[in-house]
């Protein structure tokens, strides 16, 4: 439904696809979902994704770093990384509103900050020949 009512410009069915998609999100691959939201322009469902991939507790294999753009597994990679550093840092970060218990927020804060590097990144002129309209 989702992928006719998006070709066929048929809104309110594409709004409805999205919302029951939404509705069962934890169902769906976080890496499958993200393909999802990217090709289908569903920005409400990245984050969500993004989330639970930085903080599930296995390591990105290749089969599901390859269904996402090189750029956004880089993101996913570093931001995993620095939510297991300050797991097992065995102290608190400090964030701008103070200290999150709650290690999704935690996470929330390392994604945001990767996505907008992700995105500057992106903005910016490749400097060693690569097209960053390729990615």
């Amino acid at each position: 439904m989702l992928s006719i009512s998006t070709r066929l410009i048929f809104s309110k069915v594409r709004e409805r696809s999205i919302a029951e998609l939404t509705t069962r999100m934890e169902e769906i691959d976080p890496f499958d979902l993200i393909g999802l939201a990217v090709k289908y322009d569903v920005q409400q469902w990245l984050k969500p994704a993004y989330r639970r991939i930085v903080t599930k507790p296995n390591l990105i294999t290749h089969t599901e770093a390859e269904k996402v753009p090189f750029p956004m597994a880089v993101m996913l990679m570093r931001s995993r990384e620095q939510q297991w550093k300050n797991r097992n840092s065995g102290h608190q970060m400090i964030y701008p509103a103070g200290n999150y218990p709650d290690p999704r927020l935690a996470a929330d804060h390392i994604i945001d900050s990767e996505v907008r590097l992700m995105e500057q990144i992106s903005r910016e002129p490749a400097s060693i020949g690569i097209n960053s309209a390729t990615y």
